[in-house]
């Protein structure tokens, strides 16, 4: 079984929540691209970052990201030691050094009746929204 969720609901998400345009462009179907912008009295800013599927199992979800333009990981990285203990507690893992942010499944309250029914095996990127693999457990 295969469930969607479309890029234009994330967006409408992340608008709504943190009050952020952003915009994801599919680079192929395991890489995302997401870029926020900023409009600047001096101009604007654009920045770009990758994210790459790596592994998905039953108790998590695995991804790489990965900045081109070098002074934006630098960022991220001192941004990770500011947010990193804001995180919620044992769900996600982010590994400045391997670059690789996990997230566990399983520790996710409001999916653990959800991971009881079904387990995911793969995901993947259209051009229009993630989809998430899962097998229905019997």
């Amino acid at each position: 079984m295969q469930v969607y969720v479309t890029y234009k609901e994330i967006l409408e998400f992340v608008k709504e929540k943190y009050n952020k345009d952003l915009l994801i462009k599919r680079v192929d179907d395991k890489q995302l691209c997401i870029t926020y912008q900023k409009e600047l009295f001096i101009g604007s800013i654009k920045a770009d970052a990758l994210l790459a599927v790596n592994k998905v199992s039953s108790q998590s979800i695995e991804m790489s990201y990965s900045f081109p333009n070098a002074i934006l990981g630098n960022v991220f990285d001192l941004a990770i030691k500011f947010i990193q203990d804001k995180l919620p507690e044992n769900q996600i893992e982010i590994d400045k050094d391997n670059k690789t942010i996990k997230v566990h499944l399983n520790q996710i309250e409001k999916l653990e009746k959800v991971l009881t029914y079904i387990e995911p095996t793969d995901m993947s990127f259209t051009e229009n929204s993630i989809v998430l693999d899962v097998h229905i457990n019997q």
